[in-house]
C-alpha cells in the first residue's frame, strides 16, 4: 500500500473514533514505516513528534548490539510508561521501531499490555518483516504492508554515490585501493549520521518514567543501527552487480560475464558476513573485497 493510502485509512479511522489498539506497519524502518508512524502520531500529538519530545509518546528501539529488544526494555520503556497518567490531551502512544527484534520473553511481556491496553492508548509496531513476530501479536494489530516492504539497500541518492565509486574501481590495483578507501569514508559518513541521530534522541529523552538512556545504551543503539545501515550499503553493492548480471544475460557481447557477476555477488555476501561476525577493520575488509571483484570492461 502506498504511504498516502495508508495514512488516509488511518486518519479516517481516527476521525470516526474507530482507532484500533495497534497498527503493524511492515516496511522500511528508515522509509515508509517511519514516515507513516510520524504522520499517525501527528493526528493525536500535533507538536514535538519529529524530535520525540512529547512525554506521552514512548519509543522503543533494539538497544543491544545483537539487535534484540529485551524484556527489561519492554517493561521500563513501554509497558510501565503507558500505564501512567497522560501529560497532555489524554492520549498515549507506544512505538516499537524494529518489532521483529522481540525475543520470546519481551514479546510475551508486550503481549499482555497489547491484549489489555490502558484507555486512550494505541501502539505502532514498525517492522521490516513480520516473519519473526508472534502470531498472537500480529492478530491483535491492524496490519499495513507498505509499498517499500521488502526493499533493502540505500536510498537512491546514496545508492548512486556507491555506484559511482564502483564505476571508478575498474582497472588498476590503484583504482581498486582508491575505491576501497572511498567506500570506507562513505561508511564513516553513514556512521557519523547515525551517531548524530542517536545523540538527538538521547537529548530528547528523559521526559517520562523509564525514558532515560545511559551512555552504554546509546553506544549499543549506534552500533545496532549502524550495522543495519552498513548492511544496506552492502546490499546496494549486490544490486549494482545484479544489474550487471541482468545486462550480461541479455547482451550478445556483455561487458562482464554472467559467471563473473554471480561470483561478485558471492564475494560481497561473504564480506558482509565477515563485517557482521567480527570486529574487523572495515578498510581491510573492503580492500580485500575490491581486490576480488571483477568489473565490466570500459
Amino acid at each position: 500500500m502506498e504511504l498516502h493510502q495508508a495514512f488516509d485509512l488511518i486518519s479516517t479511522a481516527a476521525r470516526r473514533g474507530k482507532m484500533p489498539n495497534a497498527y503493524l506497519f511492515v516496511g522500511r524502518l528508515a522509509g515508509d514505516a517511519h514516515r507513516l508512524a510520524l504522520k499517525t502520531l501527528g493526528l493525536f500529538f500535533p507538536s514535538h513528534v519529529e524530535d520525540r519530545l512529547n512525554p506521552d509518546i514512548h519509543w522503543l528501539f533494539p538497544e543491544k548490539k545483537s539487535r534484540v529488544i529485551s524484556v527489561d526494555d519492554v517493561r521500563t520503556k513501554l509497558v510501565n510508561p503507558v500505564a501512567q497518567t497522560a501529560f497532555g490531551n489524554g492520549w498515549k502512544a507506544g512505538v516499537v521501531a524494529g518489532a521483529e527484534c522481540f525475543n520470546a520473553a519481551s514479546a510475551n511481556a508486550f503481549l499482555k499490555t497489547l491484549e489489555e491496553p490502558p484507555p486512550k492508548t494505541f501502539f505502532l509496531l514498525l517492522a521490516e518483516s513480520a516473519e519473526n513476530l508472534l502470531p498472537t501479536i500480529i492478530s491483535r494489530c491492524q496490519r499495513i504492508d507498505l509499498a517499500d516492504a521488502g526493499a533493502r539497500g540505500l536510498e537512491p541518492r546514496l545508492a548512486a554515490e556507491v555506484a559511482r565509486i564502483l564505476d571508478g574501481a575498474a582497472g588498476s590495483w590503484t583504482a581498486r585501493a582508491g575505491a576501497a578507501a572511498k567506500l570506507a569514508q562513505f561508511l564513516q559518513r553513514l556512521k557519523d549520521a547515525v551517531e548524530e541521530e542517536v545523540a538527538a534522541e538521547i537529548k530528547a529523552s528523559g521526559n517520562g518514567p523509564g525514558e532515560e538512556i545511559s551512555d552504554d545504551e546509546g553506544e549499543a543503539r549506534v552500533s545496532s543501527r549502524y550495522r543495519a545501515v552498513r548492511k544496506d550499503c552492502m546490499i546496494t553493492m549486490v544490486e549494482y552487480f545484479r544489474r550487471v548480471m541482468d545486462e550480461a544475460a541479455t547482451s550478445a557481447k556483455p561487458a562482464l560475464s554472467l559467471a563473473a557477476a554471480f561470483a561478485n555477488i558471492g564475494h560481497i555476501e561473504d564480506a558482509t558476513k565477515r563485517l557482521d561476525a567480527r570486529n574487523m577493520n572495515e578498510l581491510a575488509v573492503l580492500g580485500q573485497l575490491l581486490d576480488l571483484l571483477q568489473f565490466p570492461k570500459k
